[in-house]
């Protein structure tokens, strides 16, 4: 018996030691990646892999239209068409969410209604490659050539085509006293015609819109009034539609995507937690790459702790680093480190990859979520200007690994 105890404990001992290592190896690609930029061929390899199978939504619409203020409102992070965005063809860009390992990408096709703009090479790159048509008109636009006839050759060639049109800036069409109506009050249908407690200009404004579409092909599409603006505008709720927008996109979406943008309402209370959630969602995605998932996974947590930093008007530096990671502290990390070894040692064996792979997977999609949650404590006190509660950094890690766990649910049922 007593030989047995001792090999058992040498055994524990070894774990246990093996589980520090990897949790410093997890710290250490961490560190890389924000501050070296780790493993480039790792990050392409995985970047390459979910932006093959992401899901795509096609953005139409003039300049102005609202295009990037819809794909900031569905990630959480400020967009500008333009920055960020790949060219693709000579007037169409794509955009993906995150970078390092898309969960979702924007497809935009400038030059709509430009003098002299010939849409040919778009449409056909654009049309094999998207799962949704995400349509975006301004409520005051009321010749909005050449979108109407763009999408009923869209529909004519495949009628199956999810369509929705966000109909933007609806404070265009109000007067000098109006505001939003809250709760949001739109049906996108001639029911709003009707309703009194909506601004007559804008009732006539939006139903001239719809009339320009009665003749699509195929089934009709969704029209949802919003009006996305900045704070300081004084128009609130500055994301007026959001969770209609969100609503009428699941509804229309193949399974794949609508569980994407399922994600989105998940952290419908606030941008910061969409933000965590996208990467958590990214993490887990590339960490079922072969070989890339470490420095994968490590880079989709980089750029969520970068994009955060932003938020909160702070900079990362590796001290800060070092301070975050040892008021988290590694040993919370055990867990983790082993499960995502293991990951490693079998992630090549096909017998046995079906089930160790989503389960590390999950462990990804938690401790991006955790560190994520917790990063956001050890900010908001950098940014007030005084010392960090480790006590609260702690906490909400804990909290939110648990929580991680929860809901990485939908992350496997995602993948599968």
């Amino acid at each position: 018996m007593s030989g047995t105890w001792q090999r058992f404990r040498g055994w524990t001992h070894d774990l246990g030691r093996w589980s520090r290592e990897r949790s410093d190896r997890l710290w250490r690609a961490l560190e890389a990646a924000m501050f070296d930029r780790g493993d480039a061929a790792a990050r392409e390899a995985a970047a390459q892999e979910a932006a093959a199978e992401a899901p795509v939504v096609w953005l139409l619409g003039r300049a102005q239209a609202g295009k990037s203020s819809i794909a900031s409102a569905l990630t959480g992070v400020p967009i500008a068409i333009g920055e960020g965005f790949r060219p693709v063809t000579r007037t169409a860009a794509v955009y993906d969410f995150p970078a390092d390992a898309p969960r979702i990408r924007f497809l935009d096709t400038r030059g709509l209604g430009e003098a002299g703009y010939d849409p040919e090479e778009d449409i056909a790159w654009c049309r094999a490659r998207s799962h949704l048509v995400l349509a975006v008109l301004r409520a005051q636009d009321q010749a909005p050539a050449p979108l109407p006839d763009l999408l009923a050759r869209i529909r004519r060639e495949q009628p199956d085509t999810p369509l929705v049109i966000a109909q933007t800036a609806l404070h265009d069409g109000y007067g000098p006293d109006d505001r939003h109506v809250v709760p949001y009050p739109f049906t996108g249908t001639e029911a709003d015609d009707d309703n009194p407690a909506l601004p007559l200009a804008l009732r006539r404004m939006l139903a001239r819109q719809r009339s320009l579409f009665v003749d699509l092909p195929g089934e009709a599409p969704r029209f949802v009034p919003i009006d996305f603006t900045r704070s300081e505008d004084g128009l609130l709720p500055s994301d007026y539609g959001f969770d209609a927008l969100a609503t009428a996109l699941i509804a229309v979406a193949d399974a794949r995507l609508a569980a994407r943008l399922a994600e989105v309402r998940a952290g419908a209370e606030g941008s910061l937690d969409r933000l965590i959630l996208w990467h958590a969602g990214a993490a887990a995605a590339a960490d079922a790459v072969p070989v890339a998932g470490l420095a994968a996974v490590a880079a989709v947590q980089a750029r969520m702790l970068q994009a955060l930093a932003v938020r909160f008007g702070v900079t990362w530096t590796r001290e800060r680093l070092l301070a975050f990671a040892g008021t988290v502290g590694t040993v919370m990390l055990l867990r983790q480190g082993v499960l995502m070894g293991l990951r490693e040692v079998v992630k090549l064996v096909p017998p046995v990859a079906p089930w160790v792979i989503p389960a590390a997977s999950l462990a990804a999609f938690a401790l991006t979520y955790a560190l994520g949650r917790a990063a956001c404590v050890y900010l908001r006190d950098l940014a007030a200007g005084r010392p960090a509660s480790e006590d609260a950094i702690r906490a909400a890690f804990q909290m939110a690994l648990q929580e991680g766990w929860t809901r990485s649910g939908g992350a496997a049922r995602d993948r599968s």
